[in-house]
């Protein structure tokens, strides 16, 4: 695969270098360049907000890209005071070994590896003391919500008629698996004959398979009436595979809150996507800042964030904030520690968007 690696430095203002953070994020394009867009511009505006001087780096999504990126970090003569990056399956223990031994601070977004690995490295702080923390969604809670959402929609608009659901994976990495398991847990629990679900099939988080396999799944499960995605991209996919070749309604749903897919949220014509994890660097920059004061959040309480959900009965309230990105106004030094009785809220999209609207 054709090596990319682009850097994108920060706006630093006078009180940037008086903070003296200083942060490199590293950042896959695995899910879409629109995803990951969206997280380095949400994270550029956190380390303005947070008075951070931010690095980000870009490079193609696998372990091998990964590697170079980070090792080149490694080996500068003057090292960040802190990396955030997004670990691979093939690399995780040899990386985390290398940032240990040169004493660099770092952070993990997501869980990508698997539980062999995940024995392996331990757990935070555990083997590799300079693994400050990592930052993880509940892929399976996450699941579960637009598995809900999507029976939901179903049964206010299909009365009294079967639910055949057809999954559509990533691929065989724990957050692909953590999110289908609703779908194997609804096979294994179900006892009633109101929900089938017919099968999950892995797309490598490719759309592209997607319009070369449709046809065959089609053929195979003529009665879907649902289709349960591991991403707005896939989802959007199948949507459009849907109407080239059949004018009856479908509900599909997906992850990552892509504009373009909540734009079909809209027009009605997608049911629903689940996200907020473009937040996940931003949550580790917050963090960070409050670690670098003395404050170490990254331990206690174990930080498992919890995704939300934008459908028909909430896009209205939230697509622009999207759209216009918003994010730019928010003062995320809201969200530091802060040792006054009254609580500080915590940082979700929804209390953003309650932020700007004040």
């Amino acid at each position: 695969m054709r090596y990319i690696l682009y850097i994108i430095f920060s706006m630093t203002t006078i009180q940037t270098f008086a903070a003296g953070i200083n942060v490199t994020l590293i950042l896959p394009d695995g899910k879409g360049p629109l995803f990951w867009q969206m997280v380095a511009n949400v994270s550029k505006a956190s380390a303005r907000s947070l008075h951070v001087d931010l690095e980000i780096i870009h490079h193609d999504p696998d372990r091998f890209a990964s590697r170079k990126a980070i090792e080149a970090v490694i080996q500068r003569k003057i090292t960040p005071g802190y990396i955030i990056f997004f670990p691979f399956n093939g690399n995780a223990v040899s990386l985390f070994t290398q940032l240990e031994s040169a004493k660099i601070p770092f952070v993990t977004l997501e869980q990508k590896f698997s539980d062999t690995v995940k024995l392996k490295l331990g757990n935070v702080r555990e083997k590799y003391q300079y693994w400050l923390g990592e930052i993880t969604y509940d892929n399976k809670t996450g699941g579960e919500l637009l598995l809900n959402t999507l029976i939901d929609a179903h049964k206010k608009t299909s009365h009294n008629k079967i639910a055949y659901i057809t999954g559509i994976g990533g691929d065989f990495d724990n957050v692909s698996k953590k999110r289908q398991s609703a779908l194997e847990s609804l096979i294994r629990q179900n006892t009633s004959n109101e929900i089938i679900i017919n099968q999950v099939f892995p797309m490598y988080w490719d759309p592209t398979i997607i319009n070369e396999r449709f046809p065959k799944i089609s053929m195979r499960y003529p009665k879907t009436n649902i289709f349960w995605c591991a991403s707005d991209e896939m989802a959007l996919e199948i949507l459009k595979e849907h109407k080239a070749t059949n004018n009856s309604p479908i509900i599909v749903g997906g992850f990552d809150w892509l504009p373009r897919a909540l734009k079909k949220i809209k027009s009605g014509e997608l049911t629903a996507s689940v996200g907020s994890h473009f937040l996940m660097a931003s949550h580790a920059l917050i963090k960070i800042v409050d670690y670098h004061n003395g404050i170490d959040r990254f331990l206690k309480p174990p930080y498992v964030l919890q995704y939300e959900v934008i459908s028909a009965n909430n896009v209205d309230e939230f697509l622009p904030f999207i759209e216009q990105k918003l994010w730019n106004k928010v003062n995320f030094s809201n969200y530091l520690f802060s040792k006054s009785s009254k609580p500080k809220p915590i940082l979700t999209f929804e209390n953003m968007v309650a932020s700007i609207e004040k």
